[in-house]
């Protein structure tokens, strides 16, 4: 028996047959205690009513006595030896809320249709939803054939229409099964009153859209919960999302980039050592090297398909808070371990389940979601996240936004922005770079207060160490700001993505062995702190260029201080806004008592004494 459940959402207009049919195939498998059908049947005759397989799913008797379904329920079924879970939920519009929330968590779905009905709006909002979800493994079920006297030219007629719609909506359906759930036709064995249909049974078509997705290459996903230390043990506890971990298996970390063995997977009460754990266990295990990881890195095998590290996800959205989803506004976001504050950049595509209306939002930038509405948005992180597109995998592809610790919205993964980390980015070692070029790639980061000499340091340093044939780069802020960050102003926002932007690029130029020299104000120590965390094994020096705000003022050759000082200029660094002086700066240059020419020799003493540049070097 295999013992992961496959998660099926089933859906679809009120009395279109979804409870009916679930109950059909539960009593059919004989997997309904008896006493519950003599309860129903009970229940049935009190109220005048004829028995219905319906009644077996309804968990509540006021659900029984309205005859409908309001809240989801989740049901284990077991076929072929495999274990489904299907998650039954309500039809009514009002209910729609409750319906979105048992399909976020599925990876198939049944989708019903009242074959002498015909299609309605709910076939098509239902169906949208559960595109917008991310959901590909889609059966839908025309059921009641027996009303139109199983006629193959109705079914082939609906047929026709599902397919025109579903085009329409951007989905395909990969099974269409006709089949009568009141009397059990079609649903586990082949009906006669249906022998013009040659496809598959309801039953084998479920378990056919999983084996094929079971077929598919399980690549191992772990979300790290935490890391505890037991004697000389090191221990990396965490959830296998999927695939399978073994002992010796070799492992990458992200978004830290750390590699290592699995030394031994760990367990309790057990006479044997365990060699392997399964996908959905939670378990732990050691490392062959003592890796200092945090919480929400995702460990995968080396020589499988990597997720991606990035800062920025394209994803859909069904938002469930009174409050409205606004851009810009800053929200928690949670996807297996991993938590980040993030921001909604875009909102587009807004579609309300309730009258089917999706809004034109080309011409639109001011967007909003309101409560019950679902869309498409565009996220963007605090800091890098590790993640999959939830097509490729569901448990690190699908998410929830929190506001104040409260759960707000949820969503997939439909694709990522991503940005390379890797070390083996190139073929290229770092090592075959510093002998080639004489010195190792490095970041300089200048910071100070505006006028304290830091362009100026940089521009002599720069020179000098050109004359050093030494492979060197100036990344200046105000220069950047005319360039690649001409866009952002000057809020705390802006500023921090303003120094994000720039980090990222000084990363990549010191990677190709060049010493970046970035000189930026950069006045929180929180920013910084966040470039220093973007090296990930590149040297990082900060460099603090200290000089008091009244020197800077008196060297005020572009009258900007001026400015901030007569209210022309808001959040000027000094003036309106703070300066965070670093407390533990790799270097301090003490500017208005050192001249620009002894600042440049201090940084290169700094760097011969590290060995960044080659004590050979002229």
């Amino acid at each position: 028996m295999d013992h992961s459940y496959r998660r099926v959402v089933i859906a679809g207009h009120v009395d279109h047959g979804k409870s009916t049919l679930v109950g059909r195939l539960l009593s059919d498998t004989q997997q309904i205690f008896p006493e519950r059908i003599e309860k129903v049947k009970k229940i049935c005759d009190q109220n005048g009513k004829k028995f219905e397989f319906a009644f077996l799913l309804d968990a509540f008797e006021e659900e029984q006595k309205e005859g409908i379904t309001i809240d989801k329920t989740e049901i284990p079924w077991v076929y072929a030896g495999k274990e489904f879970l299907i998650i039954d939920t309500p039809g009514h519009k009002e209910f729609l809320k409750n319906m979105i929330s048992g399909a976020s968590t599925a990876e198939a779905a049944l989708i019903m249709l009242d074959a002498e009905e015909g299609i309605r709006e709910q076939f098509k909002r239902h169906s949208y939803i559960v595109g917008l979800l991310g959901i590909k493994n889609i059966i839908v079920v025309v059921n009641k054939m027996d009303l139109v006297n199983y006629s193959e030219d109705h079914y082939k007629k609906l047929l026709q229409k599902i397919e025109r719609i579903y085009s329409d909506l951007r989905i395909k359906a990969a099974h269409i099964v006709p089949v009568s759930a009141f009397y059990g036709e079609n649903l586990l064995k082949r009906s006669p009153q249906l022998s013009w249909y040659k496809g598959p049974t309801l039953a084998d078509a479920l378990v056919s859209v999983f084996d094929k997705k079971e077929q598919q290459k399980h690549d191992l996903r772990f979300a790290l919960q935490d890391v505890y230390k037991f004697d000389e043990k090191r221990i990396y506890a965490g959830k296998i999302e999927s695939g399978c971990l073994s002992v010796g298996d070799k492992l990458k970390f992200l978004p830290s980039g750390s590699v290592s063995r699995v030394r031994s997977i760990e367990s309790w009460n057990t006479a044997s050592p365990v060699l392997h754990a399964p996908e959905g266990s939670s378990t732990g295990f050691t490392l062959e090297d003592p890796l200092f990881l945090e919480r929400g890195e995702i460990a995968f095998h080396e020589n499988e398909k990597a997720p991606a590290v990035t800062f920025q996800v394209h994803a859909s959205l069904f938002w469930m808070s009174s409050s409205p989803l606004l851009p810009r506004k800053t929200y928690k976001f949670k996807m297996a371990t991993q938590e980040v504050e993030c921001k909604i950049e875009n909102i587009f595509n807004v579609f309300n389940p309730q009258t089917f209306d999706e809004q034109a939002t080309k011409d639109k930038e001011s967007l909003r979601l309101d409560n019950g509405e679902a869309g498409e948005i565009i996220i963007k992180f605090q800091k890098n996240i590790v993640c999959d597109s939830f097509s490729d995998f569901s448990s690190t592809g699908r998410f929830v936004l929190l506001d104040n610790h409260r759960i707000v919205g949820g969503g997939v993964i439909l694709s990522s922005n991503t940005i390379q980390v890797f070390k083996e980015s190139s073929e290229l070692t770092s090592q075959e770079r510093a002998r080639h070029y004489g010195h190792q790639g490095a970041v300089l980061w200048l910071t100070g207060l505006s006028g304290a000499g830091k362009s100026t340091i940089a521009k002599q340093l720069e020179k000098k160490l050109f004359h050093m044939n030494a492979h060197t780069l100036v990344l200046d802020g105000d220069n950047l700001r005319k360039a690649l960050n001409r866009d952002l102003g000057f809020s705390d926002e802006d500023r921090k993505e303003n120094i994000r932007r720039t980090g990222a690029v000084a990363k990549l130029v010191a990677d190709s062995g060049s010493i970046v020299i970035a000189a930026l104000i950069s006045p929180f120590k929180s920013d910084r702190d966040l470039v220093r965390a973007q090296m990930e094994g590149t040297k990082f020096i900060e460099v603090f260029v200290n000089c008091p705000l009244e020197e800077c003022e008196k060297r005020d050759t572009k009258g900007l201080y001026k400015k901030a000082r007569a209210g022309e200029i808001k959040g000027f660094t000094g003036i309106d806004s703070d300066y965070e002086a670093p407390v533990k700066p790799e270097l301090m240059i003490q500017s208005d008592s050192m001249n620009p020419e002894q600042a440049v020799d201090k940084i290169l003493h700094y760097l011969l004494k590290e060995k960044i540049l080659n004590s050979k070097a002229q």
